[in-house]
């Protein structure tokens, strides 16, 4: 996918969320109440950092489905860590407005990131869309423990190399 920005200004949620809004990005009502609890940490950095985002699938880490932690785990052996949660609006915030030949969009894809909790104990990660002739999306999926994963998923992790 290439480099995602962090110490961009941007310090709460309230904050992101009115980014988020005024750039044309569709943030679903449990990503707005996952960015504004108190799991998800904003980089307050005093300078511009970035950090080298990958796109692969469950499959291309060797499975034909699995869980997450088996998939994050796996990912770690090619060098990927999981996201800070903060990637989730920043993909949109930076890339949203990005357009492609034909308006084709880009793939779903979710970050691999530690879970968020909603104020039921459910956890949940971010999932990034954008379909044809239709804005970018900050959504949130379900990541419990049991979920399988499908070979064809596609998962954003931290290239560290």
């Amino acid at each position: 996918m290439g480099d995602i920005r962090f110490g961009t200004g941007l310090k709460s949620a309230s904050e992101f969320i009115d980014a988020l809004n005024q750039g044309g990005c569709r943030v679903d009502i449990t990503s707005e109440t996952l960015l504004d609890s108190p799991d998800f940490r904003i980089a307050l950095a005093k300078k511009l950092s970035q950090v080298r985002i990958a796109i692969v699938s469950v499959g291309d880490l060797g499975f034909g489905s699995a869980t997450l932690s088996l998939i994050c785990a796996r990912a770690k052996m090619f060098d990927l860590e999981l996201c800070p949660a903060e990637i989730a609006p920043q993909v949109c915030l930076q890339y949203g407005s990005l357009r492609y030949p034909g308006d084709v969009g880009v793939p779903s894809f979710y970050i691999a990131m530690k879970s968020l909790y909603d104020d039921s104990c459910f956890p949940w990660i971010f999932h990034i869309t954008k379909y044809r002739g239709s804005p970018i999306s900050l959504c949130a999926e379900g990541s419990d423990a049991s979920r399988i994963w499908q070979g064809e998923y596609l998962f954003a992790f931290v290239k560290l190399k």
